[in-house]
C-alpha cells in the first residue's frame, strides 16, 4: 500500500504534499536511527528487542501512507475501469486484514494480567525512608519510577531524579519545581560552608557526584541510587562514600558513617521486603528480548545482594573465618543465604526443581559454607561441620553443573574439587547421614 501511495500519488494534487512530507519524514528518520543506533547487538539478546522498539516510531507515518495508498488504488482502479462500489470491496478487505492481525496478535498482546513493571517500580519506590531521594539511570528504571511517582502520585514523599539529566541547567528549570527534597549542586552556598572549607576556594566548581553526596549528607536528606553502577567516569565520590545494598535500592553512605556488618545485616534484614514470587522472578515466563524478562533477571542477584555484600566484608579479613567467636556473625550471612536460595528455588509441575538465580549464586553460598565448616572443624565439632559441609558439597556441585550448562570446553574447577574431595575424605557419609541435614537442599 505504500508502494502503490509512492507510485500513484502524485497524480492525485490533493494528497501530493502529504505523500511528499511522510515518505521525507521515513527517509530522515531512517537515515538518523542507522546513525545513531549504537547498540551492541552481540553483547546480548534484549539489545536486539531495543533495536526493534526504535523502529515503531517509523510505523506512525508509513501507517498514513499506507493509508493514503489503499485510497489511491481506490480512486485510481475506479476511474479506469468505472468499477462501482468498489469502496465496499476495499472496506472489507481492510475489515479482514484488521481481522486477521487482531486473531494472530492479541495473544501476544494482551498485558492486562502483566504487573511486573508495576511491581518493580513501587518496590523500588518503597524501599526508600521517607522524605529521601532516588537517583535512577537507564531508561527502564527512571521511566518506572518517573511515572508512578508523578503520574499515579505514588510515595509523594520521594524525589525520583534522574542522575544523567541533573548536570543540564533546563532540568533544574522544568523538572526541579517537583522536588520537595533535592538540592541541586548549583544550591550549594546554603550546606556548603564546611566543604568549600575542605576544599581549596579558588577551585572552579563542576557538576560530579561527590557534590551531589555531600550537599545531601550536610542537609541530612536520606540518598538513595538505582542501579549499583554509577555515570561511568565520575569516580570523585569512591574514596570518601560507598554505596550499601541495605534494600531494593542502594543507599549511599559516608564512610565515616559506615555500618558495621551486624548492623548492615539487621537494616537489610528490615528493609529487603520484595515479592519474589514466581511470577516476578522466572524470567523465562518472558520474551527474551522484553523488558520484563530483565526485571525478572535481576530479582535473584537482589535477594543475594546483602549476603554477598557482608559476606565481601567479613573475608577482608583473611583469618576472620577460622575464629570461634564469628560464628554468630557467619551464621547470621548463612542465613541469608539460605532464605534467598529457598525463596528462588521452585518445583515446577513436572517435579523437577528450577533455580531462579545464576550459578554463581551457587557458588557465593557454597563458600559461605565453606568457611562454616572449617570453622567448625578448627574446634572439632564435627557433627556441626558436618552439616554445613553437605550445604556446601551441594552448592558446590550445583555451581558446576549449572555453570557448565550449554557450554562446550567445560572449566576443570580444580580448587572446587579438592575442596569436596578433603571433605568427603573427612565425612565419608556425607551425604546419606541423616544428622548432617540442615537445609532443604533443592526442594
Amino acid at each position: 500500500l505504500c508502494a502503490a501511495c509512492l507510485t500513484t500519488g502524485w497524480h492525485f494534487s490533493h494528497i501530493k504534499t502529504i505523500v511528499y512530507v511522510y515518505a521525507a519524514n521515513i527517509g530522515v528518520y531512517i537515515l538518523f536511527f542507522c546513525n545513531q543506533a549504537n547498540v551492541d547487538l552481540s553483547a546480548k539478546e534484549f539489545n536486539k528487542g531495543v533495536l526493534e522498539r526504535f523502529w515503531m516510531q517509523a510505523n506512525i507515518p508509513v501507517s498514513i501512507l499506507a493509508g493514503c495508498g489503499m485510497w489511491c488504488l481506490y480512486s485510481f482502479i475506479a476511474e479506469r475501469w468505472k468499477v462501482e462500489k468498489l469502496h465496499y470491496l476495499l472496506g472489507l478487505v481492510a475489515l479482514l486484514v484488521g481481522t486477521h492481525q487482531i486473531r494472530r496478535n492479541l495473544t501476544s498482546c494482551e498485558l492486562n494480567n502483566n504487573f511486573i513493571m508495576r511491581d518493580f517500580g513501587r518496590n523500588m519506590l518503597d524501599a526508600v525512608p521517607r522524605n529521601g531521594v532516588l537517583l535512577v539511570q537507564g531508561d527502564m528504571p527512571s521511566i518506572i519510577t518517573t511515572y508512578l511517582r508523578y503520574s499515579e502520585n505514588y510515595r509523594p514523599d520521594v524525589d525520583v531524579v534522574d542522575q544523567e539529566l541533573i548536570g543540564f541547567n533546563w532540568y533544574k528549570s522544568m523538572i526541579g519545581p517537583r522536588f520537595n527534597h533535592y538540592i541541586f549542586p548549583y544550591d550549594r552556598e546554603v550546606y556548603f560552608k564546611e566543604i568549600q572549607r575542605r576544599r581549596e576556594e579558588k577551585e572552579p566548581f563542576s557538576y560530579n557526584f561527590l557534590d551531589v553526596f555531600d550537599v545531601h549528607r550536610m542537609a541530612g536528606v536520606a540518598l538513595y541510587v538505582y542501579p549499583l553502577e554509577m555515570r561511568e567516569g565520575d569516580e570523585s565520590w569512591t574514596e570518601i562514600y560507598e554505596i550499601v545494598p541495605t534494600s531494593m535500592v542502594f543507599e549511599v553512605r559516608h564512610k565515616e558513617d559506615s555500618y558495621s556488618i551486624e548492623e548492615f545485616l539487621d537494616i537489610a534484614d528490615q528493609r529487603l521486603k520484595f515479592d519474589t514470587s514466581h511470577i516476578n522472578c522466572d524470567s523465562s515466563l518472558y520474551p527474551v528480548r522484553s523488558w520484563e524478562h530483565l526485571i525478572a533477571d535481576k530479582c535473584g542477584a537482589q535477594a543475594f545482594l546483602p549476603a554477598i555484600y557482608a559476606q565481601v566484608k567479613f573475608t577482608e579479613d583473611e583469618t576472620a573465618y577460622i575464629k570461634p567467636h564469628n560464628r554468630p556473625l557467619m551464621i547470621k550471612i548463612f542465613n541469608f543465604y539460605r532464605h534467598a536460595c529457598d525463596t528462588l528455588t521452585v518445583r515446577l509441575e513436572d517435579g523437577t526443581t528450577k533455580m531462579l538465580f545464576k550459578p554463581d549464586h551457587n557458588n557465593y553460598y557454597g563458600i559461605m559454607a565453606y568457611l562454616l565448616y572449617q570453622n567448625y572443624l578448627s574446634t572439632e565439632e564435627f557433627a556441626e561441620a558436618g552439616k554445613y559441609a553437605r550445604v556446601m558439597n551441594y552448592q558446590l556441585e550445583t555451581y558446576m553443573r549449572r555453570n557448565d550448562e550449554g557450554k562446550d570446553v567445560k572449566e576443570d574447577y580444580k580448587d572446587i574439587k579438592s575442596v569436596l574431595a578433603g571433605a568427603m575424605k573427612q565425612f565419608p557419609d556425607l551425604e546419606t547421614n541423616k544428622d548432617y541435614d540442615m537445609v532443604k537442599l533443592g526442594i
